[in-house]
Parts: structure tokens; sequence; C-alpha cells
């Protein structure tokens, strides 16, 4: 399977058999604030590998911290950082 566009990362849960897209917006919040991975590391304090998978949705999980820290850093909602797409 090819990524979209929208380089959203899936999901494959074999119970149900079907596709689950989360779109990461890190990209367009950092690029928005013209911010690098490493100023995003240095400021929350997050692992660089960490950033650089969700930068480039590659990531297969995130914890909740992470996701605290960068709603926080961002000054935005859980929502505007990720999307789910049916």
């Amino acid at each position: 399977m090819q990524k979209d566009h929208l380089q959203a990362f899936l999901i494959y849960r074999r119970s149900k058999r079907c596709f689950v897209m989360i779109k990461c917006h890190l990209s367009r919040l950092m690029g928005e604030k013209k911010l690098k991975i490493a100023d995003v590391t240095r400021e929350t304090g997050i692992n660089r590998g960490t950033i650089t998978r969700l930068y480039h949705e590659s990531a297969e999980r995130v914890e909740l911290d992470v996701m605290s820290k960068l709603c926080a850093f961002f000054e935005c909602e859980l929502g505007e950082l990720f999307e789910y797409i049916e």
C-alpha cells in the first residue's frame, strides 16, 4: 500500500479488518511557527526520534505525555494536532 497524499499513517485492525487513519499535523504546526525538529525537542524535552516519527507520520503509537507536552507547547487542542480520518 502506498502512502496517500495526506501522509497519514495507517493502523490495521485485524479483528475488524478495517483501516483507521490518524493524520498528525505536527509538520504543519511546526511550519507555521518556522520551527525545526531540534527546536521542538529542546523546548519540550521529547525525544528527537519521537518528534521525527510524528513529523514524518511514521509513528505507530504516541504516549499520552508526549501528546500533552506537544499540545501545551503549541497551545492547541488534541484535535488540532491529530485528526481521525475514516
